[in-house]
């Protein structure tokens, strides 16, 4: 799909509020980046997917700084997966209208199913709580601070030294 650049407009964080309030962020689409850029940020997505093993939907978020270098910030297995969610917004951007996507994500689950591929990897079933959870996770960016006060997000000044982007996956 095409990737979106997420802009927040009245908060110093991109956090809860930013995500969810009406107003608070802007999803811009397709991002204000090269088409270098782009297509570094596609691949890096699709990397990402493959190396961790992933399976069905995922959006992979990542920073683009000035000098150019892409960074990927997280791999959302479970993006919000509603009509006006970022995930969504940029299939139908990109071609895919809302429906149809609902539709290719159940028939892909459902093939899935079918084949007996679920759960094929042979890895620990996260749901059981059986994969170990790392005990720090790797430091943001330099320039971009996680957490302050008891807040979780990243601080909007990030638009200052490079964008903030999502990417969507969905496995054909």
């Amino acid at each position: 799909s095409l990737v979106g650049e997420i802009v927040v407009t009245r908060k110093e964080w991109y956090d809860w509020e930013a995500k969810y309030e009406e107003g608070e962020m802007d999803l811009v689409i397709p991002a204000r980046i090269t088409d270098e850029q782009t297509e570094r940020v596609q691949q890096l997505a699709v990397q990402a997917f493959v190396a961790t093993e992933c399976e069905g939907i995922a959006r992979v978020d990542c920073f683009v700084r000035d000098d150019g270098e892409v960074l990927i910030n997280e791999l959302n297995t479970m993006p919000g997966f509603t009509a006006t969610s970022v995930y969504a917004k940029l299939f139908e951007a990109s071609g895919l209208p809302y429906a149809e996507l609902l539709e290719r994500t159940i028939e892909r689950g459902r093939s899935r199913a079918d084949a007996g591929l679920h759960g094929s990897r042979g890895g620990p079933d996260p749901l059981r709580g059986q994969t170990p959870r790392p005990a720090n996770r790797p430091a943001a960016p330099a320039g971009v601070r996680r957490e302050a006060a008891g807040r979780t997000g990243y601080r909007s000044d990030v638009a200052r030294s490079g964008r903030f982007l999502a990417a969507p996956l969905l496995p054909l």
